[in-house]
């Protein structure tokens, strides 16, 4: 029984690793532009599924010897019937029923309901790359075209089968044209919605018209205001130098005040010495004069704020004084040197305290030097004049180098070159009013701005999948709308399905290679699904026949026959219900992540049988599952027998 149980473990293993390699083989096939040489899927599955049938007819049959061959074929049928039909009424309600070869007019109307479903689903169903969401790489992908492939082939062969009947056209005609038909009432709605929404668009258009030339109509006095602006700001900066100028002068001054103290009193004793001694004053006062030295050394060394600074007015000077004391009186000094009076004159002191302290001042008042004495001096200074210019400038006004505050011609050039500013700010002043970034020239009227290539663009765009070749109107009736809008879409859908389905019999309806093309690949699309019920089948029968074996184990010998019957016939019913229903309870499978399948999701219940419709989801629920599954194990198998 164990031997059994692991062969039954190991070819289940095979049999998902086969669904895997299956699926893989239809994602190249599909990818491959019909390329089906040397296909042959069935003849990988058909063995695996003969030993599969085997092995659990042996399980239910061998086994302890209170069971009679009876209670084990009563088994055997019971989950037969239980677990196959199903999935094959299932199987033959989807793969099958969609053929229609006849034309009548219940099948017509089958038909229309296909042709309907079909044209939601056309876009995923010929889509072979990343480009359009589908992807053959992706199992979960593949699975979808794999269900809806057979729908697609039967469709186009039953048109092919009625082509001589003539009903092809009046099919996709009738089918197309009550379709959006049935949608007017909701496209005329859009189109009054959208028309209501120009109309605002257009108010708000001329009120963005209207910020722009209010805001040019108003260049001069914007103009003024800056002029007033910045010669306040002028002003200002006025009196502000005239503070510091006054500041700058007492403080020099104050310096000068004090330096010309301090040297009157050091030379006073050599004054005084020489005063006395007139007649031989260079020989007597040669005390005072040492006294002297030491003190111009210390004041030029050590009087704080006072040495540096002579040193700085007057390199070499004090060489000069103390050459001098030792030849000559200290008048005859000042008289000889004419540029060294440090010692006795103030205004030459001041004079150089300026001098020095200027570079400061300068810095302080954008260029301006120390001194002017009147304001219009200081407003029509270069330095003023630059200032004024960058400060224009910080408005958006330019003005010459060469300009020396010329009213008339700031007045001329700022005017001009702030209607200029607005006129090139309207793109932005029209996507703050509008709300939206969108292109328009100025000085539309209301039929010029409806017909505007940016507003028709976004007008046809609103409309989706209505195809609005002429230019659009918002003066349009319902019966214009629909003559101009509907009835064109209409007319080219149906060409564009003529010639698909003409397209399609060509390819798949043919003799010769063509048809054996067609007929391969959906043999490709049909059997990986297949292959994956088979191996779920199996795998549901192993579940059933290990629960059964330990069901043996714990049922007393003494029970009844039937007593065991029947226990193992309630574990099978309910390890069947949990299988078919688990998928829709434990998985939860996003309808909404390959494109089409959405609009399938929703409106396949409509058109496919409800047992189809479950069957179908369910289908894809396990896939979802089993597919991670049975890659690992094909990984596995490849792995091992490489």
């Amino acid at each position: 029984m164990l031997f059994l149980v692991i062969l039954q473990v190991v070819f289940v293993a095979l049999e998902l690793s086969n669904h895997a390699e299956l699926l893989r083989a239809s994602g190249e096939i599909a990818g491959s532009s019909l390329d089906f040489e040397g296909l042959d899927t069935l003849s990988m599955v058909l063995p695996a599924i003969g030993v599969q049938i085997l092995l659990t007819a042996l399980f239910f049959t061998w086994g302890s010897s209170s069971l009679t061959i009876v209670h084990r074929a009563l088994i055997v049928l019971v989950t037969t019937i239980l677990v196959v039909p199903g999935v094959i009424y299932a199987q033959q309600q989807f793969f099958q029923e969609t053929v229609i070869a006849s034309s009548t007019a219940d099948q017509r109307a089958r038909a229309r309901e296909l042709l309907d479903l079909k044209e939601g689903l056309r876009e995923g169903l010929i889509a072979f790359d990343d480009k359009e969401g589908i992807s053959v790489e992706r199992p979960e992908h593949l699975a979808f075209l794999a269900v809806m492939g057979p729908l697609a082939y039967n469709t186009d062969d039953f048109f092919q089968r009625m082509e001589t009947g003539g009903y092809r056209e009046e099919l996709i005609r009738s089918g197309i044209t009550r379709r959006f038909e049935s949608q007017f009432a909701r496209n005329y709605s859009q189109y009054d919605t959208n028309r209501k929404l120009v109309r605002e668009a257009y108010q708000h258009y001329l009120r963005a018209e209207d910020q722009l030339q209010s805001r040019q109509a108003n260049a001069r006095s914007q103009a003024q205001q800056i002029w007033n602006d910045v010669n306040g700001q002028l002003s200002g900066i006025w009196h502000e130098y005239q503070v510091h100028d006054r500041a700058y002068k007492l403080e020099a001054a104050s310096i000068a005040a004090k330096l010309h103290q301090v040297i009157e009193t050091r030379m006073a004793p050599v004054n005084r010495c020489y005063e006395r001694h007139s007649d031989n004053a260079h020989a007597r006062c040669q005390g005072e004069r040492h006294h002297l030295l030491n003190g111009i050394n210390q004041l030029v060394h050590g009087e704080p704020g006072l040495g540096n600074f002579c040193q700085e007015v007057e390199r070499g000077f004090w060489q000069r004084v103390t050459e001098g004391i030792m030849t000559m009186g200290l008048s005859e000094l000042a008289n000889a040197e004419g540029n060294a009076r440090c010692p006795g004159d103030k205004d030459f002191l001041e004079a150089r305290v300026l001098e020095l302290n200027e570079d400061l001042f300068v810095q302080r008042h954008f260029g301006h030097p120390p001194g002017l004495t009147s304001q219009s001096r200081f407003e029509y200074s270069r330095a003023t004049t630059a200032w004024m210019r960058s400060q224009f400038q910080s408005h958006g006004i330019q003005i010459p180098s060469s300009w020396n505050r010329e009213y008339a011609l700031y007045m001329r050039l700022a005017e001009s070159e702030l209607r200029e500013k607005a006129a090139n700010d309207w793109p932005r002043i029209l996507a703050n009013e509008m709300n939206v970034n969108i292109n328009l020239e100025r000085g539309l009227n209301f039929t010029q701005f409806v017909a505007h290539p940016n507003i028709q663009r976004a007008l046809k765009a609103s409309l989706g999948e209505l195809a609005v070749n002429r230019s659009f109107s918002t003066e349009w009736s319902e019966a214009q709308f629909k003559q101009f809008i509907v009835d064109p879409t209409i007319e080219q859908r149906i060409q564009y399905q003529l010639t698909n389905q003409a397209q399609h019999s060509a390819m798949l309806g043919q003799t010769g290679d063509n048809a054996e093309q067609g007929r391969a690949f959906v043999e490709a699309l049909l059997i990986p699904p297949a292959a994956l019920v088979i191996s779920l089948i199996m795998l549901i029968l192993v579940t059933l026949t290990l629960i059964n074996t330990t069901l043996k184990l714990i049922i007393p010998a003494s029970a009844s026959p039937w007593t065991v019957v029947g226990i193992q016939l309630g574990v099978s019913v309910i390890t069947i219900v949990f299988a078919i229903l688990g998928p829709f309870v434990f998985v939860d499978y996003d309808m909404s992540a390959i494109p089409g399948l959405a609009y399938f999701h929703n409106h396949a219940e409509e058109v496919l049988p409800q047992g189809v419709f479950f069957a179908l989801e369910w289908f894809l629920r396990v896939e979802s599952v089993v597919n991670p599954i049975s890659e690992t194990l094909l990984e596995w198998r490849l792995e091992l027998f490489k």
